[in-house]
């Protein structure tokens, strides 16, 4: 039997060696699982001796006595590795253009909008820079659509290049992009 220290020293050793390094580790997920009796799921990442990624959910339950009182806690470690990786690719999907790797037009309003709760006294500015390829509709039609699809996956790479670090480079119609 352990007191909730040491439960917890206990739970974050093994948690630690299981998450790389404790780099994922919570300690107050074992504090409030053991302490104050609220269960817990934790995501975490473990790399296999084959260099592979392995996604599982950490999951700790509190063991409660007839008073409810904490006792202890048991934990439970899932696979969710596939999920993941479908969430992540519906995520990219969802957020970014597929020819530039752009964040696409459906990202933009949420950019903004994080942008203008982020600002700060001292840094509000918060500036769009619109551009709009001329001509664009030309190259398609007179050269097709592969060397159209070329074009603005170069310019999207020289857009980006040339942004300052913090800018976000966003594609919002053919030949329209945002930064």
């Amino acid at each position: 039997r352990l007191c909730c220290g040491e439960a917890t020293e206990r739970l974050q050793g093994l948690v630690g060696a299981v998450c790389d390094g404790g780099r994922v580790w919570r300690g107050d997920s074992a504090y409030a699982v053991l302490r104050r009796g609220e269960d817990s799921d934790l995501e975490i990442s473990l790399r296999q001796p084959n260099g592979e990624i392995v996604r599982c959910r950490l999951g700790l339950r509190t063991l409660l006595n007839e008073d409810d009182v904490s006792t202890g806690a048991i934990s439970c470690l899932d696979d969710i590795t596939e999920g993941a990786r479908l969430r992540e690719q519906l995520e990219l999907r969802a957020t970014c253009d597929a020819l530039t790797g752009c964040h696409n037009r459906a990202s933009v309003l949420a950019g903004l909008d994080r942008a203008l709760v982020q600002a700060t006294p001292q840094h509000t500015g918060v500036a769009v820079v619109f551009i709009h390829l001329d001509g664009f509709k030309e190259v398609n039609d007179t050269l097709g659509h592969i060397h159209g699809d070329a074009l603005l996956d170069r310019i999207a790479r020289q857009l980006r290049d040339g942004s300052r670090r913090h800018a976000s480079l966003r594609r919002v119609g053919a030949p329209d992009f945002t930064l």
